[in-house]
């Protein structure tokens, strides 16, 4: 898987923390995806979960103003459901960690 993440030189610790520096309380991580392009970047796969789309746009906004971050694409989203009481959102968002 993209060679073990290049060799293992993604730190989850760090970027777990550099998440939770700017999603808001008010949305969900539900699942996350990093990978490397083929530039060596890292790009984040992410379905994020919220009550309401407005948080999800403001997630977006912390996102793209933030130094670890970058553009961000909004890749689909689903209304709530019987099952799932959420909106959810598939986000690619660029990752600044080098690795």
């Amino acid at each position: 898987r993209n060679l073990l993440l290049k060799r293992k030189g993604i730190r989850w610790t760090r970027m777990f923390a550099d998440l939770e520096g700017v999603i808001p309380g008010s949305v969900r991580l539900v699942t996350i995806r990093p990978y490397v392009t083929g530039d060596n970047r890292v790009q984040l796969d992410m379905i994020v979960g919220a009550q309401e789309p407005d948080y999800v746009i403001d997630l977006l906004k912390r996102l793209e103003s933030s130094p670890l971050f970058g553009k961000t694409s909004l890749v689909n989203s689903q209304p709530p459901s019987q099952n799932e009481p959420l909106y959810r959102y598939r986000l690619s968002v660029n990752y600044a960690q080098k690795l």
